[in-house]
């Protein structure tokens, strides 16, 4: 398995080496270059809709839409 550290940050890659890489970690290519995945996680997708349900109970009922 590669770790992130092991590729070069200052190297472009391409999407077929993208596709021989096993990795542990989420890896994205943004633009060429390989970074981790900024994606949300469980966590952050839960935080989320919790936070979106209060702010949309709060409007309930007002003209005003989430």
């Amino acid at each position: 398995m590669l770790t992130l550290d092991q590729l070069n940050p200052t190297q472009i890659y391409s999407y077929a080496d993208y596709l021989t890489w096993q990795f542990s970690e989420r890896i994205e290519l943004l633009k060429g270059y390989a970074r981790q995945m900024s994606a949300p996680n469980r966590f952050h997708q839960t935080l989320s809709i919790n936070l979106a349900r209060e702010i949309a109970y709060a409007f309930k009922g007002h003209e005003c839409r989430v």
